[in-house]
């Protein structure tokens, strides 16, 4: 029976990493590089998170991002952003979906304010100053909520040209509703101007003449 040889303790400890690639090794050392094994076992991960479908994609391009606000749509800068931080398919639709719910009512709420402070600032320079204006609206309240629908007294409230139109009724204005080519139309009912005011050029837009035409059309509806 022969004797065993026994295996020198450098080569004991070099065994468990023998079958490393030479390109993980350092050449002068032979010394295993950590970064390239990382940067390798990180695209293997890659690779294998993709084939199930939540890993993260060759390039920004590849997210597939879904949002149900038309005001939120996939920003390519951004994906390129999360892309390179390494955000996986869900995590970027995550991202989304928390700013849709998050942050984008505040944003609606804050154009509004903003909208609601322009409009007023108008109305007060249209009426003379602060102290008319608040007589105006005082007047303007209990005329509208005693002569107009609630509904329709709060669709006019929210505009400057709106506001106008209910100061006109209020004073016994009675201005006929004109179409776009400029020619007097036959009167409109209340549905029709509340089908105009669903139209996003009322209520999104705040197109001056669109808007015009559909106080002019309450004008005339309520002449008082």
């Amino acid at each position: 029976m022969t004797k065993e040889t026994p295996i020198p303790a450098k080569a004991a400890r070099a065994a468990p990493t023998a079958n490393v690639p030479a390109k993980f090794r350092d050449p002068a050392t032979g010394e295993i590089r950590v970064q390239p094994l990382l940067d390798s076992y990180l695209e293997l991960e890659r690779r294998f998170g993709a084939a199930r479908g939540d890993g993260i994609p060759g390039s920004p391009e590849d997210y597939q991002i879904e949002t149900v606000s038309e005001f939120l749509a996939s920003d390519p800068e951004v994906n390129t952003r999360l892309h390179q931080a390494g955000f996986t398919r869900s995590q970027v639709q995550l991202v989304y979906s928390l700013a849709e719910e998050k942050i984008l009512p505040a944003v609606v709420d804050l154009v509004a304010d903003q909208f609601a402070q322009t409009q007023l600032q108008r109305l007060i320079e249209r009426f003379g100053g602060e102290d008319k204006w608040a007589e105006v609206s005082r007047q303007l309240a209990i005329w509208g909520q005693s002569n107009l629908p609630q509904s329709t007294f709060a669709e006019l409230s929210t505009t400057y040209e709106g506001v106008l139109a209910l100061f006109n009724m209020m004073n016994g204005g009675e201005p006929g509703l004109v179409t776009e080519g400029g020619r007097h139309q036959g009167a409109l009912n209340e549905d029709d101007l509340r089908k105009m005011m669903d139209d996003p050029r009322y209520w999104r837009d705040h197109d001056e003449s669109y808007v015009a035409k559909v106080t002019d059309g309450f004008k005339r509806l309520y002449p008082d």
